[in-house]
């Protein structure tokens, strides 16, 4: 089973570091530094919310602009809806920090049930280990495993379909799905607990090691996808279709393996 996603979030991120000056070290240190970056965050953290909502409500929008797209361009047969592009990985968060990465394609045999409006139940997915015992994590050499050399050989045959790719990943998913009759939490819910929230003192994070840990309530029946290959591309590289006839390749050389 194999999924094809853009921004994918386990790409690696090699951040560069340039010589900090006594001055800059001293702030940082300093009390202007720490009240300006919780300010900072409680604004983007604000601003992030309603960027998300806003986003979400578009993908059920009729605008001119979308009409005139969807008329003018002929579609990818293979092309996920609009809605499952950008809502299958929904609570994975995405190298921008907005919502999940896209959805290219898929053929993992899981249904995907499109919320009907932004205010309908959405599941969260989460990213796991694939179990120990799994063929592909049997030790082949020293520090080597055999999805070690099957990763190699997957991207050997992505590059040669000219496939821009930014990770390559043996993974599995899981996630809540809705039970029939299962009621969510109403919006005036919501805003009555973020209202609480806001209203909680801020905690030391000295005293983080103090708190008991909470475990989160979570309703629903939960669901553990197959072990995937999770392969992240660059944005706008590749369409559905050629996804689509790549991932053959690589269910082909799977297969082998067996």
């Amino acid at each position: 089973m194999s999924t094809l996603v853009e921004d994918n979030p386990t790409s690696p991120i090699s951040p560069t570091m340039d010589e900090v000056s006594p001055e800059d070290l001293a702030f940082v240190n300093s009390e202007e530094f720490e009240t300006r970056c919780k300010d900072l965050a409680r604004g983007r953290n604000a601003s992030s919310s309603d960027e998300s909502s806003g986003e979400e409500e578009d993908l059920w929008s009729d605008s001119d602009e979308t009409v005139s797209s969807a008329t003018t361009v002929k579609s990818d047969p293979n092309e996920p809806s609009k809605i499952e592009q950008y809502l299958y990985y929904a609570g994975i968060r995405s190298p921008k920090g907005r919502g999940g990465p896209k959805l290219v394609w898929r053929d993992s045999p899981d249904t995907f049930h499109e919320p009907t409006g932004p205010g309908e139940y959405k599941r969260m997915m989460k990213v796991i280990p694939v179990q120990d015992d799994h063929p592909l994590g049997t030790k082949v050499s020293k520090g080597v495993i055999m999805w070690d050399i099957s990763r190699e050989h997957i991207v050997g045959l992505l590059k040669q379909e000219n496939t821009d790719i930014s990770s390559v990943d043996f993974v599995r998913f899981t996630w809540l799905s809705k039970r029939p009759g299962q009621a969510i939490d109403s919006d005036e819910e919501e805003e009555g607990e973020s209202e609480q929230e806001d209203d909680d003192d801020v905690i030391d994070v000295a005293d983080y090691d103090q708190i008991a840990r909470i475990a989160p309530v979570e309703d629903g029946d939960c669901f553990v996808s197959n072990p995937t290959v999770w392969i992240g591309v660059i944005p706008d590289s590749l369409t559905a279709t050629a996804a689509s006839e790549v991932a053959k390749g690589i269910r082909h050389y799977l297969d082998g393996l067996d």
